[in-house]
């Protein structure tokens, strides 16, 4: 499976979404759909790390299919942290941003170069979100 979906950690407060090779939006949508599953497991919210370190590509029609993806993120569903997203790709959801800046939120994603860094990042806007 192109999108391995599956708890980080015992506790339930982290779900990775590992990215192999190439995948498409099919995929994307069934790992989406494995993910709100593992979420609907828990009442309380949880963050989640994109690894796409051995991804290849985005797939064809990705800008048009995350466009509604805000408005569907899990109620359960907490900071977001992209591992291992290449410059170009960086570049294109920061394109994302700058044209739909209404659906940045602290649930808008992250990005980071590795766990730690990831870890570090949950950390810092879990302590913001305590003291906001």
């Amino acid at each position: 499976m192109p999108i391995a979906v599956s708890w980080r950690n015992e506790q339930k407060t982290e779900i990775v979404f590992t990215f192999d090779g190439h995948w498409d939006l099919d995929d994307f949508y069934h790992a989406t759909d494995a993910g709100n599953a593992l979420l609907d497991e828990v009442t309380y919210t949880v963050n989640m790390i994109l690894d796409v370190q051995n991804s290849r590509s985005l797939p064809g029609g990705f800008m048009h299919a995350i466009k509604s993806t805000p408005n569907k993120v899990h109620p359960n569903a907490g900071i977001m942290v992209m591992v291992g997203m290449s410059a170009f790709a960086r570049a294109f959801i920061n394109v994302y941003r700058k044209v739909y800046p209404k659906k940045v939120t602290e649930k808008t994603i992250h990005f980071s170069g590795t766990y730690d860094e990831a870890d570090a990042i949950f950390e810092r806007l879990s302590a913001v979100s305590m003291h906001a």
